[in-house]
């Protein structure tokens, strides 16, 4: 899960040291629910891709009726 701190924790977190206020940190889903619920960090949305979707054009023929 990746977070964005809220809050500066002084310390290492496997060998790294935590992100400042403001940064980002990938962490395991449970420690990350337990920062977001401690209000000490965000969860981050995932990006979503904004690029323009190509569509296609699909001719079709009149349907003929029986009269």
């Amino acid at each position: 899960m990746k977070i964005r701190m809220r809050v500066l924790i002084t310390g290492t977190h496997d060998g790294e040291d935590w992100p400042s206020v403001g940064g980002t940190a990938e962490v395991p889903d449970d420690e990350g629910k337990h920062l977001i619920a401690g209000g000490m960090a965000d969860p981050v949305e995932a990006a979503v891709d904004t690029a323009p979707v190509e569509t296609a054009t699909v001719k079709t023929q009149p349907k003929k009726r029986n009269v």
